[in-house]
């Protein structure tokens, strides 16, 4: 192989190197946003879980009330 044929093996190995250094670094970004988005998830979970709850106490006591009119 001569001396250009290495010299432009080379420069595409480098090249290759940065994007997959850049790409590391993306992913790496794209991982703190779904941890993120996971949090806020998990938080929205809860919220619904309490929600639910107040919501079927709000609908028993309802009952109760239509319960003691009849």
């Amino acid at each position: 192989m001569t001396e250009n044929g290495e010299n432009l093996i080379l420069t595409q190995l480098r090249e290759m190197r940065g994007e997959l250094s850049a790409m590391r670094a993306d992913i790496a970004a794209i991982k703190t946003d779904m941890s993120q988005v996971d949090q806020k998830v998990d938080g929205l979970t809860v919220m619904l879980a309490l929600l639910a709850g107040h919501v079927h106490h709000v609908e028993e006591r309802v009952e109760k009330l239509e319960e003691s009119r009849k």
